[in-house]
C-alpha cells in the first residue's frame, strides 16, 4: 500500500512470488499484477496472502480471492481465512 517493494531488483522475466498482508477486495493485486507484468515482464508464479478476509469480489458471487486468481491468471494462496482466526 505504500508503495514499496522490497527483495532484489526486478528484471524482465524474474520469476517472482507475491507477498501481501491481507486481501479484501483485491485492489492491490488488480493493480500491482499488470504493473509487473507490463513493466518488467514479470514471472508471477503466485501470490501468499496471510490473511483472506472473504470478502465478495466486486462483480459476480465469488470470493475477492477467487475473483483475483480468475481475472488475473495467478494462484493466490491465504496462509489463513477470517474463518478460522
Amino acid at each position: 500500500d505504500g508503495g514499496v517493494m522490497v527483495g532484489m531488483p526486478l528484471s524482465p522475466a524474474l520469476p517472482l512470488v507475491i507477498v501481501e498482508d491481507v486481501i479484501t477486495a483485491g485492489t492491490t493485486l488488480k493493480e500491482i499484477v499488470p504493473l509487473l507484468r507490463e513493466q518488467y515482464q514479470a514471472d508471477i508464479r503466485g501470490v501468499i496472502i496471510s490473511l483472506d478476509r472473504c470478502e465478495r469480489g466486486a462483480d459476480s458471487g465469488c470470493s475477492a480471492r477467487e475473483e483475483a486468481e480468475r481475472d488475473l491468471a495467478i494462484k493466490v494462496l491465504p496462509l489463513v481465512t477470517i474463518h478460522e482466526v
